[in-house]
């Protein structure tokens, strides 16, 4: 659900859970609704922080969807 944002304001919102290695947005999809962003921490405990504060929070009117993804779930074990 990230249409609206940009890079720099993907990495502010998520830098408060630790270093930023990447992060990547991908260009808007028509079959599917919102945008679509990527953050990948330095340490999985960040990750794991992120995804358990920010999932289905407000942002500007916006409900946004936070999850790892299923590579990063096999190596952290989730």
């Amino acid at each position: 659900n990230l249409f609206f944002f940009v890079k720099t304001q993907l990495e502010s919102l998520f830098s408060t859970f630790g270093r930023i290695i990447s992060t990547k947005m991908l260009p808007p999809n028509p079959s599917f609704e919102g945008g679509c962003g990527f953050v990948n921490f330095a340490d999985g405990e960040s990750s794991i922080q992120a995804v358990k504060q920010m999932n289905n929070i407000d942002i500007d009117g916006f409900t946004i969807s936070v999850g790892q993804s299923a590579m990063n779930r096999t190596q952290n074990g989730l």
